[in-house]
């Protein structure tokens, strides 16, 4: 085994080499200048991979505010969509309780308008068209219905009528709707 003891012992060669060379006086400067040049790069890099290192973390930490925004922009699209929703619905329901009243004194008129013979068992309305069903003691019945209906202006002009007549004394059947032709 092979011993060394630095304080008795003579330096090793290469460090001895090291201790031992002498730089020519003129290299001084040159050898100053590089590392001076070589310190401030080092320097220079340190602070560049400083700033790198903040900048990738503000990039990370701008990119969770970005995730974050969009999630909370998805659920205020939600929300959006069911308020539209709400909204859709709460208008639609404002125009049938305003239709309301209106059909109401509508359907009284037509009722008004009934002879004592007839009578009408269903009334629809939409946007286009009004169907009236009814019954009537006879033919004399509907005719009277038909006439005072028309004649009133309730409904329009255009009307398509159709009627059946179901046994002796079961008198009859009418439609009356006012669809636009096909």
């Amino acid at each position: 085994m092979i011993r060394f003891d630095f304080l008795h012992d003579a330096r090793p060669q290469a460090l001895q080499a090291i201790r031992d060379a002498r730089l020519p006086r003129r290299l001084h400067n040159v050898l100053g200048a590089f590392a001076t040049v070589v310190l401030c790069l080092a320097a220079a890099a340190a602070i560049e991979n400083v700033q790198l290192n903040q900048a990738r973390a503000d990039e990370q930490r701008a990119e969770a505010r970005v995730q974050q925004t969009r999630a909370t922009l998805s659920g205020l699209e939600v929300q959006w969509r069911e308020l539209d929703g709400l909204i859709a619905r709460d208008r639609k329901l404002r125009s049938i309780r305003v239709s309301g009243p209106a059909m109401a004194s509508r359907l009284a008129r037509l009722g008004n308008l009934l002879s004592d013979g007839s009578w009408l068992t269903a009334m629809t309305s939409d946007s286009t068209s009004d169907t009236l069903k009814g019954r009537g003691r006879g033919i004399n019945d509907f005719a009277g219905v038909l006439g005072a209906i028309v004649g009133s202006g309730e409904l329009p002009t255009r009307v398509s009528v159709s009627r059946e007549r179901r046994g002796v004394l079961s008198g009859v059947s009418f439609e009356i709707d006012t669809a636009p032709a096909r």
